[in-house]
């Protein structure tokens, strides 16, 4: 299964190089909001992995779920493959690098493998569900290579990653969070892709990383990449060690997590909750009440 998920990313990133090669690629027209892009590539890419899928299983009842072609649900025992074309389309917009083609395959709601492949780098990240994670990278050796989310260092000494909605109204209460969280850590980056900042937790790049208000293709894939490479992870409507603190999705190295987690907290992370109703998470200057 993880190597299904391999070529189905694979065939997607393919897909969006071949695109870049074409004039207007990176156009963008907006969704639901004005920073809320999609450009040609990003259907072009879910139609390559669906595709990829109808050749590799056929006949085979599966569904497809993405952020072009919306929510599907599967029947008892049928596969659901949960697919990002591209993560990060406000990278690709501006021609910044940092994107990622995603694929989650999942059954009876439970995710079994999941990759991810970056089409500039050629970087691509995988994991099936108690085989481990691991990652290739075409510029350093052409192998694959174990990942592993563990790294001796105290949270003080690690950087984090996040990111922000795309409703301006829910920025500045992400961004106070975050403001009261900097002072505690290496530093945060903002790099624009879950699936991207997902992964780069599993390769122990970055100590954690949490982000509120996001949809399953998003962080479907790189979420099973954390966690078969050890970090600690929680994700909306399961009750995880981070459902307290707005129910964000959240993934960190084991030896800083709890720490992470409580300094969420005391930054007023369970102030970002949407399940609160609003007249209940007003804000005055970036603080909740």
């Amino acid at each position: 299964m993880q190597i299904h998920a391999e070529h189905l990313a694979g065939a997607g990133a393919r897909t969006v190089r071949e695109r870049l090669a074409r004039p207007g690629a990176t156009d963008a027209t907006t969704k639901s909001s004005e920073t809320d892009y999609v450009t040609d590539c990003d259907p072009a890419s879910e139609a390559a992995m669906r595709q990829e899928a109808a050749e590799i299983w056929g006949e085979a009842p599966h569904s497809f779920t993405g952020e072009e072609s919306g929510v599907a649900r599967a029947r008892p025992g049928e596969l659901r493959l949960i697919a990002d074309g591209v993560d990060g389309t406000a990278n690709l917009h501006a021609g910044a690098p940092e994107y990622g083609v995603s694929i989650a395959i999942e059954v009876d709601g439970v995710v079994l493998a999941g990759a991810v492949a970056e089409p500039v780098s050629g970087r691509v990240y995988s994991a099936g569900r108690g085989n481990g994670a691991r990652f290739y990278d075409p510029a350093v050796r052409h192998q694959w290579v174990t990942l592993d989310a563990r790294k001796d260092k105290p949270l003080s000494q690690r950087l984090l990653a996040t990111g922000f909605s795309y409703q301006a109204a829910e920025r500045g209460p992400q961004a106070a969070v975050v403001a009261r969280m900097i002072e505690h850590v290496e530093d945060i980056r903002r790099v624009g892709s879950a699936v991207i900042d997902l992964c780069r937790v599993a390769q122990g790049v970055f100590g954690g990383y949490f982000e509120h208000y996001l949809n399953e293709w998003d962080w479907a894939a790189g979420l099973l990449i954390c966690e078969e490479a050890g970090a600690v992870v929680s994700w909306p409507g399961t009750g995880g060690p981070a459902a307290h603190l707005g129910d964000p999705i959240f993934a960190a190295a084991p030896e800083v997590a709890d720490e992470l987690l409580v300094l969420m907290e005391k930054a007023g992370a369970a102030a970002l909750d949407r399940r609160v109703p609003a007249p209940e998470r007003e804000w005055v200057s970036g603080h909740a009440h």
